[in-house]
């Protein structure tokens, strides 16, 4: 599973609201694999929602604090997302808390944080936006992926 939203933390720039997709992470056996996203299209910068942008303030000032705490045991990898100890999280990590939160809250399955996109894709295109936006969003090269695959299901009502 490739995870893009555990991010380096210069690629995200909450002064403008944006973040930068340059990193992917997967994982192989035991190991956090970081690599290049697979295409050109796929590195790309998305915008963040205010409420989002405090979200990840409020988290960073938590991870401050962590990082004091922890002194010379912090391995610092200047990541926005990372474990206690400052490490990579394994991809499988979040997909079980994104499960486990979801049942908790009564939210539809949609099948972890990859499901989130087809989300997004379905409500932009419910909202009218056009395939050649959500398609650069969600780093599609041909709008046609776009298409068939990331907006034919219906956006999950949440409220």
């Amino acid at each position: 599973m490739r995870f893009d939203a555990l991010v380096v933390r210069p690629s995200c720039d909450l002064a403008l609201g944006t973040l930068e997709i340059r990193q992917t992470i997967t994982k192989a056996g035991s190991r956090v694999i970081v690599k290049q996203p697979k295409s050109q299209r796929s590195r790309r910068t998305v915008p963040l929602p205010p409420p989002l942008v405090e979200v990840i303030e409020e988290h960073r000032v938590r991870q401050e604090r962590r990082r004091a705490i922890l002194g010379g045991e912090w391995e610092d990898h200047d990541l926005v997302f990372s474990n206690e100890r400052g490490r990579y999280r394994y991809p499988d990590y979040v997909s079980t808390r994104f499960s486990t939160y979801a049942r908790r809250f009564g939210l539809p399955h949609i099948g972890g944080p990859h499901g989130l996109r087809h989300s997004l894709a379905s409500a932009l295109d419910a909202r009218g936006n056009g395939l050649a936006t959500i398609s650069a969003l969600l780093g599609h090269a041909p709008t046609a992926v776009t298409s068939k695959v990331d907006t034919k299901r219906p956006a999950p009502r949440i409220l």
